[in-house]
């Protein structure tokens, strides 16, 4: 559930939907969703604009963001690369200074879903495609074809590698009892600072981590397959945790 409260107004109707990646604070234990809204009418750390109450778990998920603020955050750029994708611009300009500029340039564009951008002096390229959804082998080369054009792309927020037979050994921020992975997966997405998980079914137990492949040491840290069978392990691919490309 979710709820939004708007200034001087009170709270919406609770609707299915969350906010993912954005709770600022999460308590346990809250009985119902006035419990939880009665928490975010109290916060003084920040001030709470909507909650996620999430029955099962009895958890309250506090958020400095609601629906109208979350959309500038849905995405993030990747890092500038020398590549390019060959020929599939949608939008040309010549008059765009500085990769930033060809960035806003694209999140401006209003005729199509501007999906990623090349730079080069002054020349703006604008795609409807990213690396994802043009042929690889063909159509997207790195280093560029032509010299000196870097590209960049939107990414959303809020993907995950898939369920692996692995697991971080220690290096644990938060150790839960959950109902199954994807209450783990949840529980993580919704941690500040939380960048992985190992879930085993057996005692439902979700340990969170800081941490994921490419911050701990692979060689002691990191097993795969676990080194204590049952385990899965997932983590977010995201600007705020490092991962391996």
């Amino acid at each position: 559930m979710s709820c939004v409260l708007p200034t001087d107004y009170g709270w919406t109707i609770p609707v299915s939907g969350c906010i993912k990646n954005n709770n600022d604070k999460y308590i346990m234990e809250v009985d119902d969703m006035d419990d939880c809204h009665k928490r975010c009418e109290d916060e003084t750390e920040f001030v709470c604009l909507s909650v996620d109450y999430e029955s099962e778990l009895k958890v309250c998920f506090l958020s400095r963001h609601n629906r109208a603020s979350i959309r500038s955050l849905e995405f993030y750029w990747s890092d500038a690369v020398p590549g390019c994708i060959r020929l599939n611009n949608v939008v040309h300009e010549d008059q765009i200074s500085s990769l930033s500029a060809c960035q806003d340039r694209c999140l401006s564009e209003t005729d199509f879903t501007c999906l990623s951008i090349e730079h080069k002096d002054s020349l703006c390229n604008l795609h409807r495609y990213n690396r994802d959804t043009i042929r690889p082998t063909s159509d997207y080369t790195q280093p560029c074809y032509t010299p000196d054009w870097t590209y960049s792309e939107r990414v959303k927020f809020g993907s995950w590698t898939d369920d692996l037979d692995a697991c971080i050994r220690s290096h644990n921020m938060n150790e839960l009892e959950v109902p199954d992975l994807e209450a783990c997966r949840m529980m993580c997405a919704q941690t500040d600072g939380c960048c992985s998980f190992d879930y085993r079914d057996s005692d439902h137990q979700c340990l969170l981590s800081a941490y994921n492949r490419a911050t701990v040491n692979p060689s002691t840290d990191y097993t795969e397959p676990a080194y204590i069978s049952g385990y899965r392990y997932s983590e977010r691919v995201d600007k705020f945790c490092r991962h391996l490309d």
